[in-house]
């Protein structure tokens, strides 16, 4: 089957400073969520699972996953790391798999690769390919479907498995501490969670633990976590393939709904830090005599929210390339600097800006100037409407290569299931819609209401 995306493409150009550019490019939306509705189907069974299926047609290969809707939020701060821990726990011997060595041999004759994350509100067991392309052929998906869900539901979680995992997330906990000595980026995620996180009774510090939980966590204590978050209320699975073949369906469908259906993990609440540092004030990590390293934090609005969609934006505007605000500022006008950079990630439902550059220290205070020079320029739209164009530009290639791909009609119905269950604002396909009709006056604005010095903060990396 050929995939194809729907675009209507206006052809009439207009010149722009030399250069012509598309005047109109949109996407049929109407067509896509026909394509949703026509390969994508969402069932819900009886014990609380919800089971989310695209079908590719002719296409041979075949992916999947089990998320377990809960993760480290979930667990108190004297059993932190306690779903990590379960994790490693359930690939040990199973109901159906006692000599664990034979299934990994299995599994590894069927191509499969052997992995899991835990992450701060799910745990991720993908069913994959031990490949780039992570698919499997799809005349053993069923196969591996089988082996990880017996894993999943039925392990034996043995004495014998609890000591062997206890001293691998040891090791694992005690590389993650390591690191940190000779990088010292490595433990950002740690200090801004608990900067943000701290007066919360719950670890979003680190999904690993630490070495002090590790000790006190017991395989009862596991035990119980297993009954309580792995249940059919807290399971969603995923599957992307070639089903014309409905006995693959139907016979995971009879697994999955003999799950216990157990009761839904709480949804979390959060009580952020209100109070952040002084605009003015800056850190730095020292390299060698010559150079510093500047970051700079701003706190905006999650992924998952409808602001949040400006965020990429306001990324690249400010310091993503040669015409950014920054690089003109710190480079181009001011030679401050060899290269200058915003970027944001995600940290539990807050997502974080990061303005990043090295700069010499006694150019410091110089550089500084320029910084806040750039940021003014932007809160008061000081800058040539091209750049808002621009990343649209760059971001309808991204947005139609994607929607080329097995897999997007399953992340799409996945995020509108979490936005019933959790009431996230948007989804893939409503990013989309929104940044396609994005203005500079959004960007402008979103940069006032988010560029201040109740959004800014300092992470000290030393």
């Amino acid at each position: 089957m050929k995939y194809t995306v729907h675009l209507k493409v206006v052809t009439n150009r207009k010149l722009y400073k030399g250069m012509f550019i598309l005047d109109i490019v949109a996407i049929n939306f109407n067509k896509l969520e026909k394509e949703i509705k026509e390969r994508g189907e969402v069932i819900h069974l009886d014990n609380g699972a919800t089971l989310i299926f695209e079908h590719v047609p002719n296409f041979g290969l075949s992916w999947g996953r089990h998320l377990i809707l809960a993760g480290s939020a979930h667990e108190t701060r004297k059993n932190s790391g306690a779903m990590h821990f379960l994790e490693h726990m359930v690939f040990g011997d199973s109901k159906n798999h006692p000599d664990e060595i034979e299934r990994m041999l299995k599994q590894n004759f069927l191509g499969m690769d052997i992995n899991a994350s835990t992450g701060h509100y799910m745990t991720n067991f993908p069913i994959a390919g031990n490949n780039d392309s992570n698919y499997l052929l799809n005349t053993n998906f069923l196969n591996c479907f089988k082996l990880v869900s017996d894993s999943l539901f039925y392990p034996n979680l043995s004495k014998e498995t609890f000591e062997r995992e206890r001293k691998i997330v040891e090791r694992e906990i005690m590389l993650s501490e390591g690191k940190k000595n000779s990088d010292p980026y490595w433990d950002i995620t740690k200090k801004i969670n608990k900067k943000l996180y701290s007066a919360n009774p719950i670890t979003f510090i680190d999904t690993l633990g630490d070495l002090k939980s590790l000790e006190s966590l017991t395989l009862e204590t596991l035990k119980k976590y297993h009954s309580k978050f792995y249940v059919g209320e807290n399971l969603v699975f995923g599957a992307v393939g070639d089903f014309k073949d409905k006995k693959i369906k139907t016979k995971i469908i009879s697994d999955l709904e003999k799950i216990p259906k157990g009761e839904k993990a709480k949804k979390i609440k959060f009580n952020e830090q209100p109070a952040y540092d002084d605009f003015c004030k800056y850190d730095l990590v020292t390299g060698n005599a010559k150079d510093s390293i500047v970051d700079i934090y701003f706190k905006v609005p999650s992924d998952e929210s409808v602001e949040g969609t400006y965020v990429p934006y306001l990324c690249r505007i400010l310091g993503g390339g040669m015409n950014s605000l920054l690089f003109q500022e710190l480079r181009f006008k001011n030679k401050l600097v060899y290269s200058v950079g915003a970027n944001s990630f995600q940290r539990a439902k807050t997502n974080i800006i990061r303005l990043h550059y090295e700069i010499s220290p006694d150019k410091l205070e110089e550089s500084l100037d320029s910084v806040n020079s750039a940021i003014t320029k932007l809160k008061q739209g000081d800058f040539d409407d091209s750049l808002v164009e621009a990343c649209k530009a760059s971001y309808l290639p991204q947005t139609m290569f994607a929607l080329q791909i097995p897999g997007w009609i399953h992340t799409e119905l996945y995020e509108r299931n979490k936005r019933e269950r959790f009431g996230d604002e948007t989804t893939g396909l409503d990013k989309v819609k929104l940044s396609l009709n994005i203005t500079k006056k959004d960007v402008v604005d979103f940069a006032n209401k988010y560029l201040t010095t109740s959004s800014r903060f300092v992470i000290n990396h030393n």
